[in-house]
């Protein structure tokens, strides 16, 4: 079973050899910025990391997917394989919320593997899952850890750095 499954992903994706992809949000404007690939069971961790990018990076709530989120789910009607993995590609930033319950998830884990693949900016961060415990090839991406409040305002900094935009300074979304 795991095998059909993974066949009818590789039909699904459509890859070529040569390492072109489909993006089914080809032909529409309001492509997402921040892409977070989460499982549903962890959607009052994923709210949190939406509120802080938000925040932290003064962005419109139409710039982030977060599929389990108000505000930030997928537009009613939407074919939901097709944009999703659209979306995925498209994406300027993936952040790969990577807990036990995302680990367990085979869209999570296509998600991730999609953006690997296509060689597009991943940033994994880590809740209830330690380094150590990553499988390869997300072992081999630097990840950070939800849990560490230096390790969260170097994602911000570090995803602020990769769209070419200034942060909010750490005093005005971290409440201190």
């Amino acid at each position: 079973s795991e095998i059909s499954v993974l066949e009818s992903a590789i039909r699904q994706l459509k890859w070529a050899s040569d390492g072109e992809r489909e993006c089914a949000t080809s032909d529409h404007a309001g492509a997402v910025t921040i892409f977070v690939s989460h499982s549903s069971k962890d959607q009052a961790l994923a709210k949190a990391l939406v509120t802080l990018l938000k925040s932290a990076l003064s962005l419109p709530a139409d710039q982030i997917r977060c599929s389990s989120v108000d505000g930030h789910r997928l537009p009613v009607g939407a074919n939901t394989e097709s944009t999703l993995r659209g979306e995925v590609n498209a994406a300027k930033i993936l952040i790969g919320l990577v807990t036990p319950s995302s680990l367990a998830s085979h869209f999570v884990m296509f998600e991730l593997g999609a953006r690997w693949g296509g060689k597009l900016f991943m940033a994994p961060l880590l809740c209830g899952v330690a380094p150590h415990e990553l499988k390869d090839p997300l072992r081999l991406l630097n990840s950070l850890l939800a849990t560490e409040r230096p390790q969260l305002l170097q994602l911000v900094d570090d995803i602020a750095r990769e769209l070419k935009i200034k942060p909010q300074s750490a005093a005005a979304y971290s409440g201190e």
